[in-house]
């Protein structure tokens, strides 16, 4: 009698979602609505004291790359959004005994780094808010500008920046981002400034 042993492998099959990162490039314009204050070395002094130059309005241009990652079912996002921003005035009064007369002209492209969290309404329709950071690069030739004394070149340091926002169809977003205050004498030991914004961003993604 023959016997035959018959081995019955089984084998099991495990499928992994593979999750994936999604790029989307959006244009964001927008208007920024900023306000500005020079502190001088001696705020008390008759010579020379603070300036406030008030609320100025401008045009923000912005271009944001967002990188959608796969954790957490596409909530979570990682964003960078190069942004050019202006800001100009004078003080409408002589400051101190020699009645300074100054201008600012303040040129920049804010470089914004941050995480963006999506709650889902429905599916043509989220909210979403973010936290960032910007590095900044100033352009041209950015200055407090002195009638009667020496100018102060203007040296941006970095800010961060808070938004809240809602996008529909995964195309159209608005959303409303308060950024804290950014020194614009970054280089100089005395002066200082309180320079923050609120924006008003409406965005487009292509794809």
């Amino acid at each position: 009698m023959i016997i035959t042993n018959v081995k019955i492998r089984i084998i099991w099959f495990t499928k992994k979602s593979q999750g994936k990162l999604d790029l989307n490039v959006s244009l964001r314009p927008g208007v920024t609505f900023s306000s500005l204050e020079l502190l001088s070395p001696d705020p008390t002094s008759i010579v020379l004291g603070d300036v406030d130059y008030g609320e100025q309005t401008g045009i923000r241009v912005g271009v944001e790359l967002e990188l959608v990652l796969p954790a957490g079912k596409n909530k979570w996002a990682v964003f960078f959004e190069p942004t050019y921003q202006a800001f100009k005035a004078s003080n409408e009064e002589p400051i101190g005994i020699f009645e300074y007369e100054t201008t600012i002209d303040y040129q920049a492209l804010d470089l914004n780094l941050g995480l963006r969290h999506y709650f889902v309404l429905s599916e043509k329709s989220k909210l979403f808010i973010n936290a960032s950071h910007a590095f900044v690069i100033n352009f041209g030739d950015s200055k407090v500008d002195f009638d009667g004394r020496s100018d102060l070149d203007i040296k941006s340091q970095g800010f961060f920046a808070f938004g809240l926002g809602y996008k529909f169809m995964d195309r159209m977003s608005a959303e409303i981002r308060y950024s804290t205050n950014r020194n614009l004498l970054g280089e100089y030991a005395n002066w200082n400034t309180n320079f923050t914004s609120v924006s008003a961003i409406l965005g487009y993604t292509f794809f």
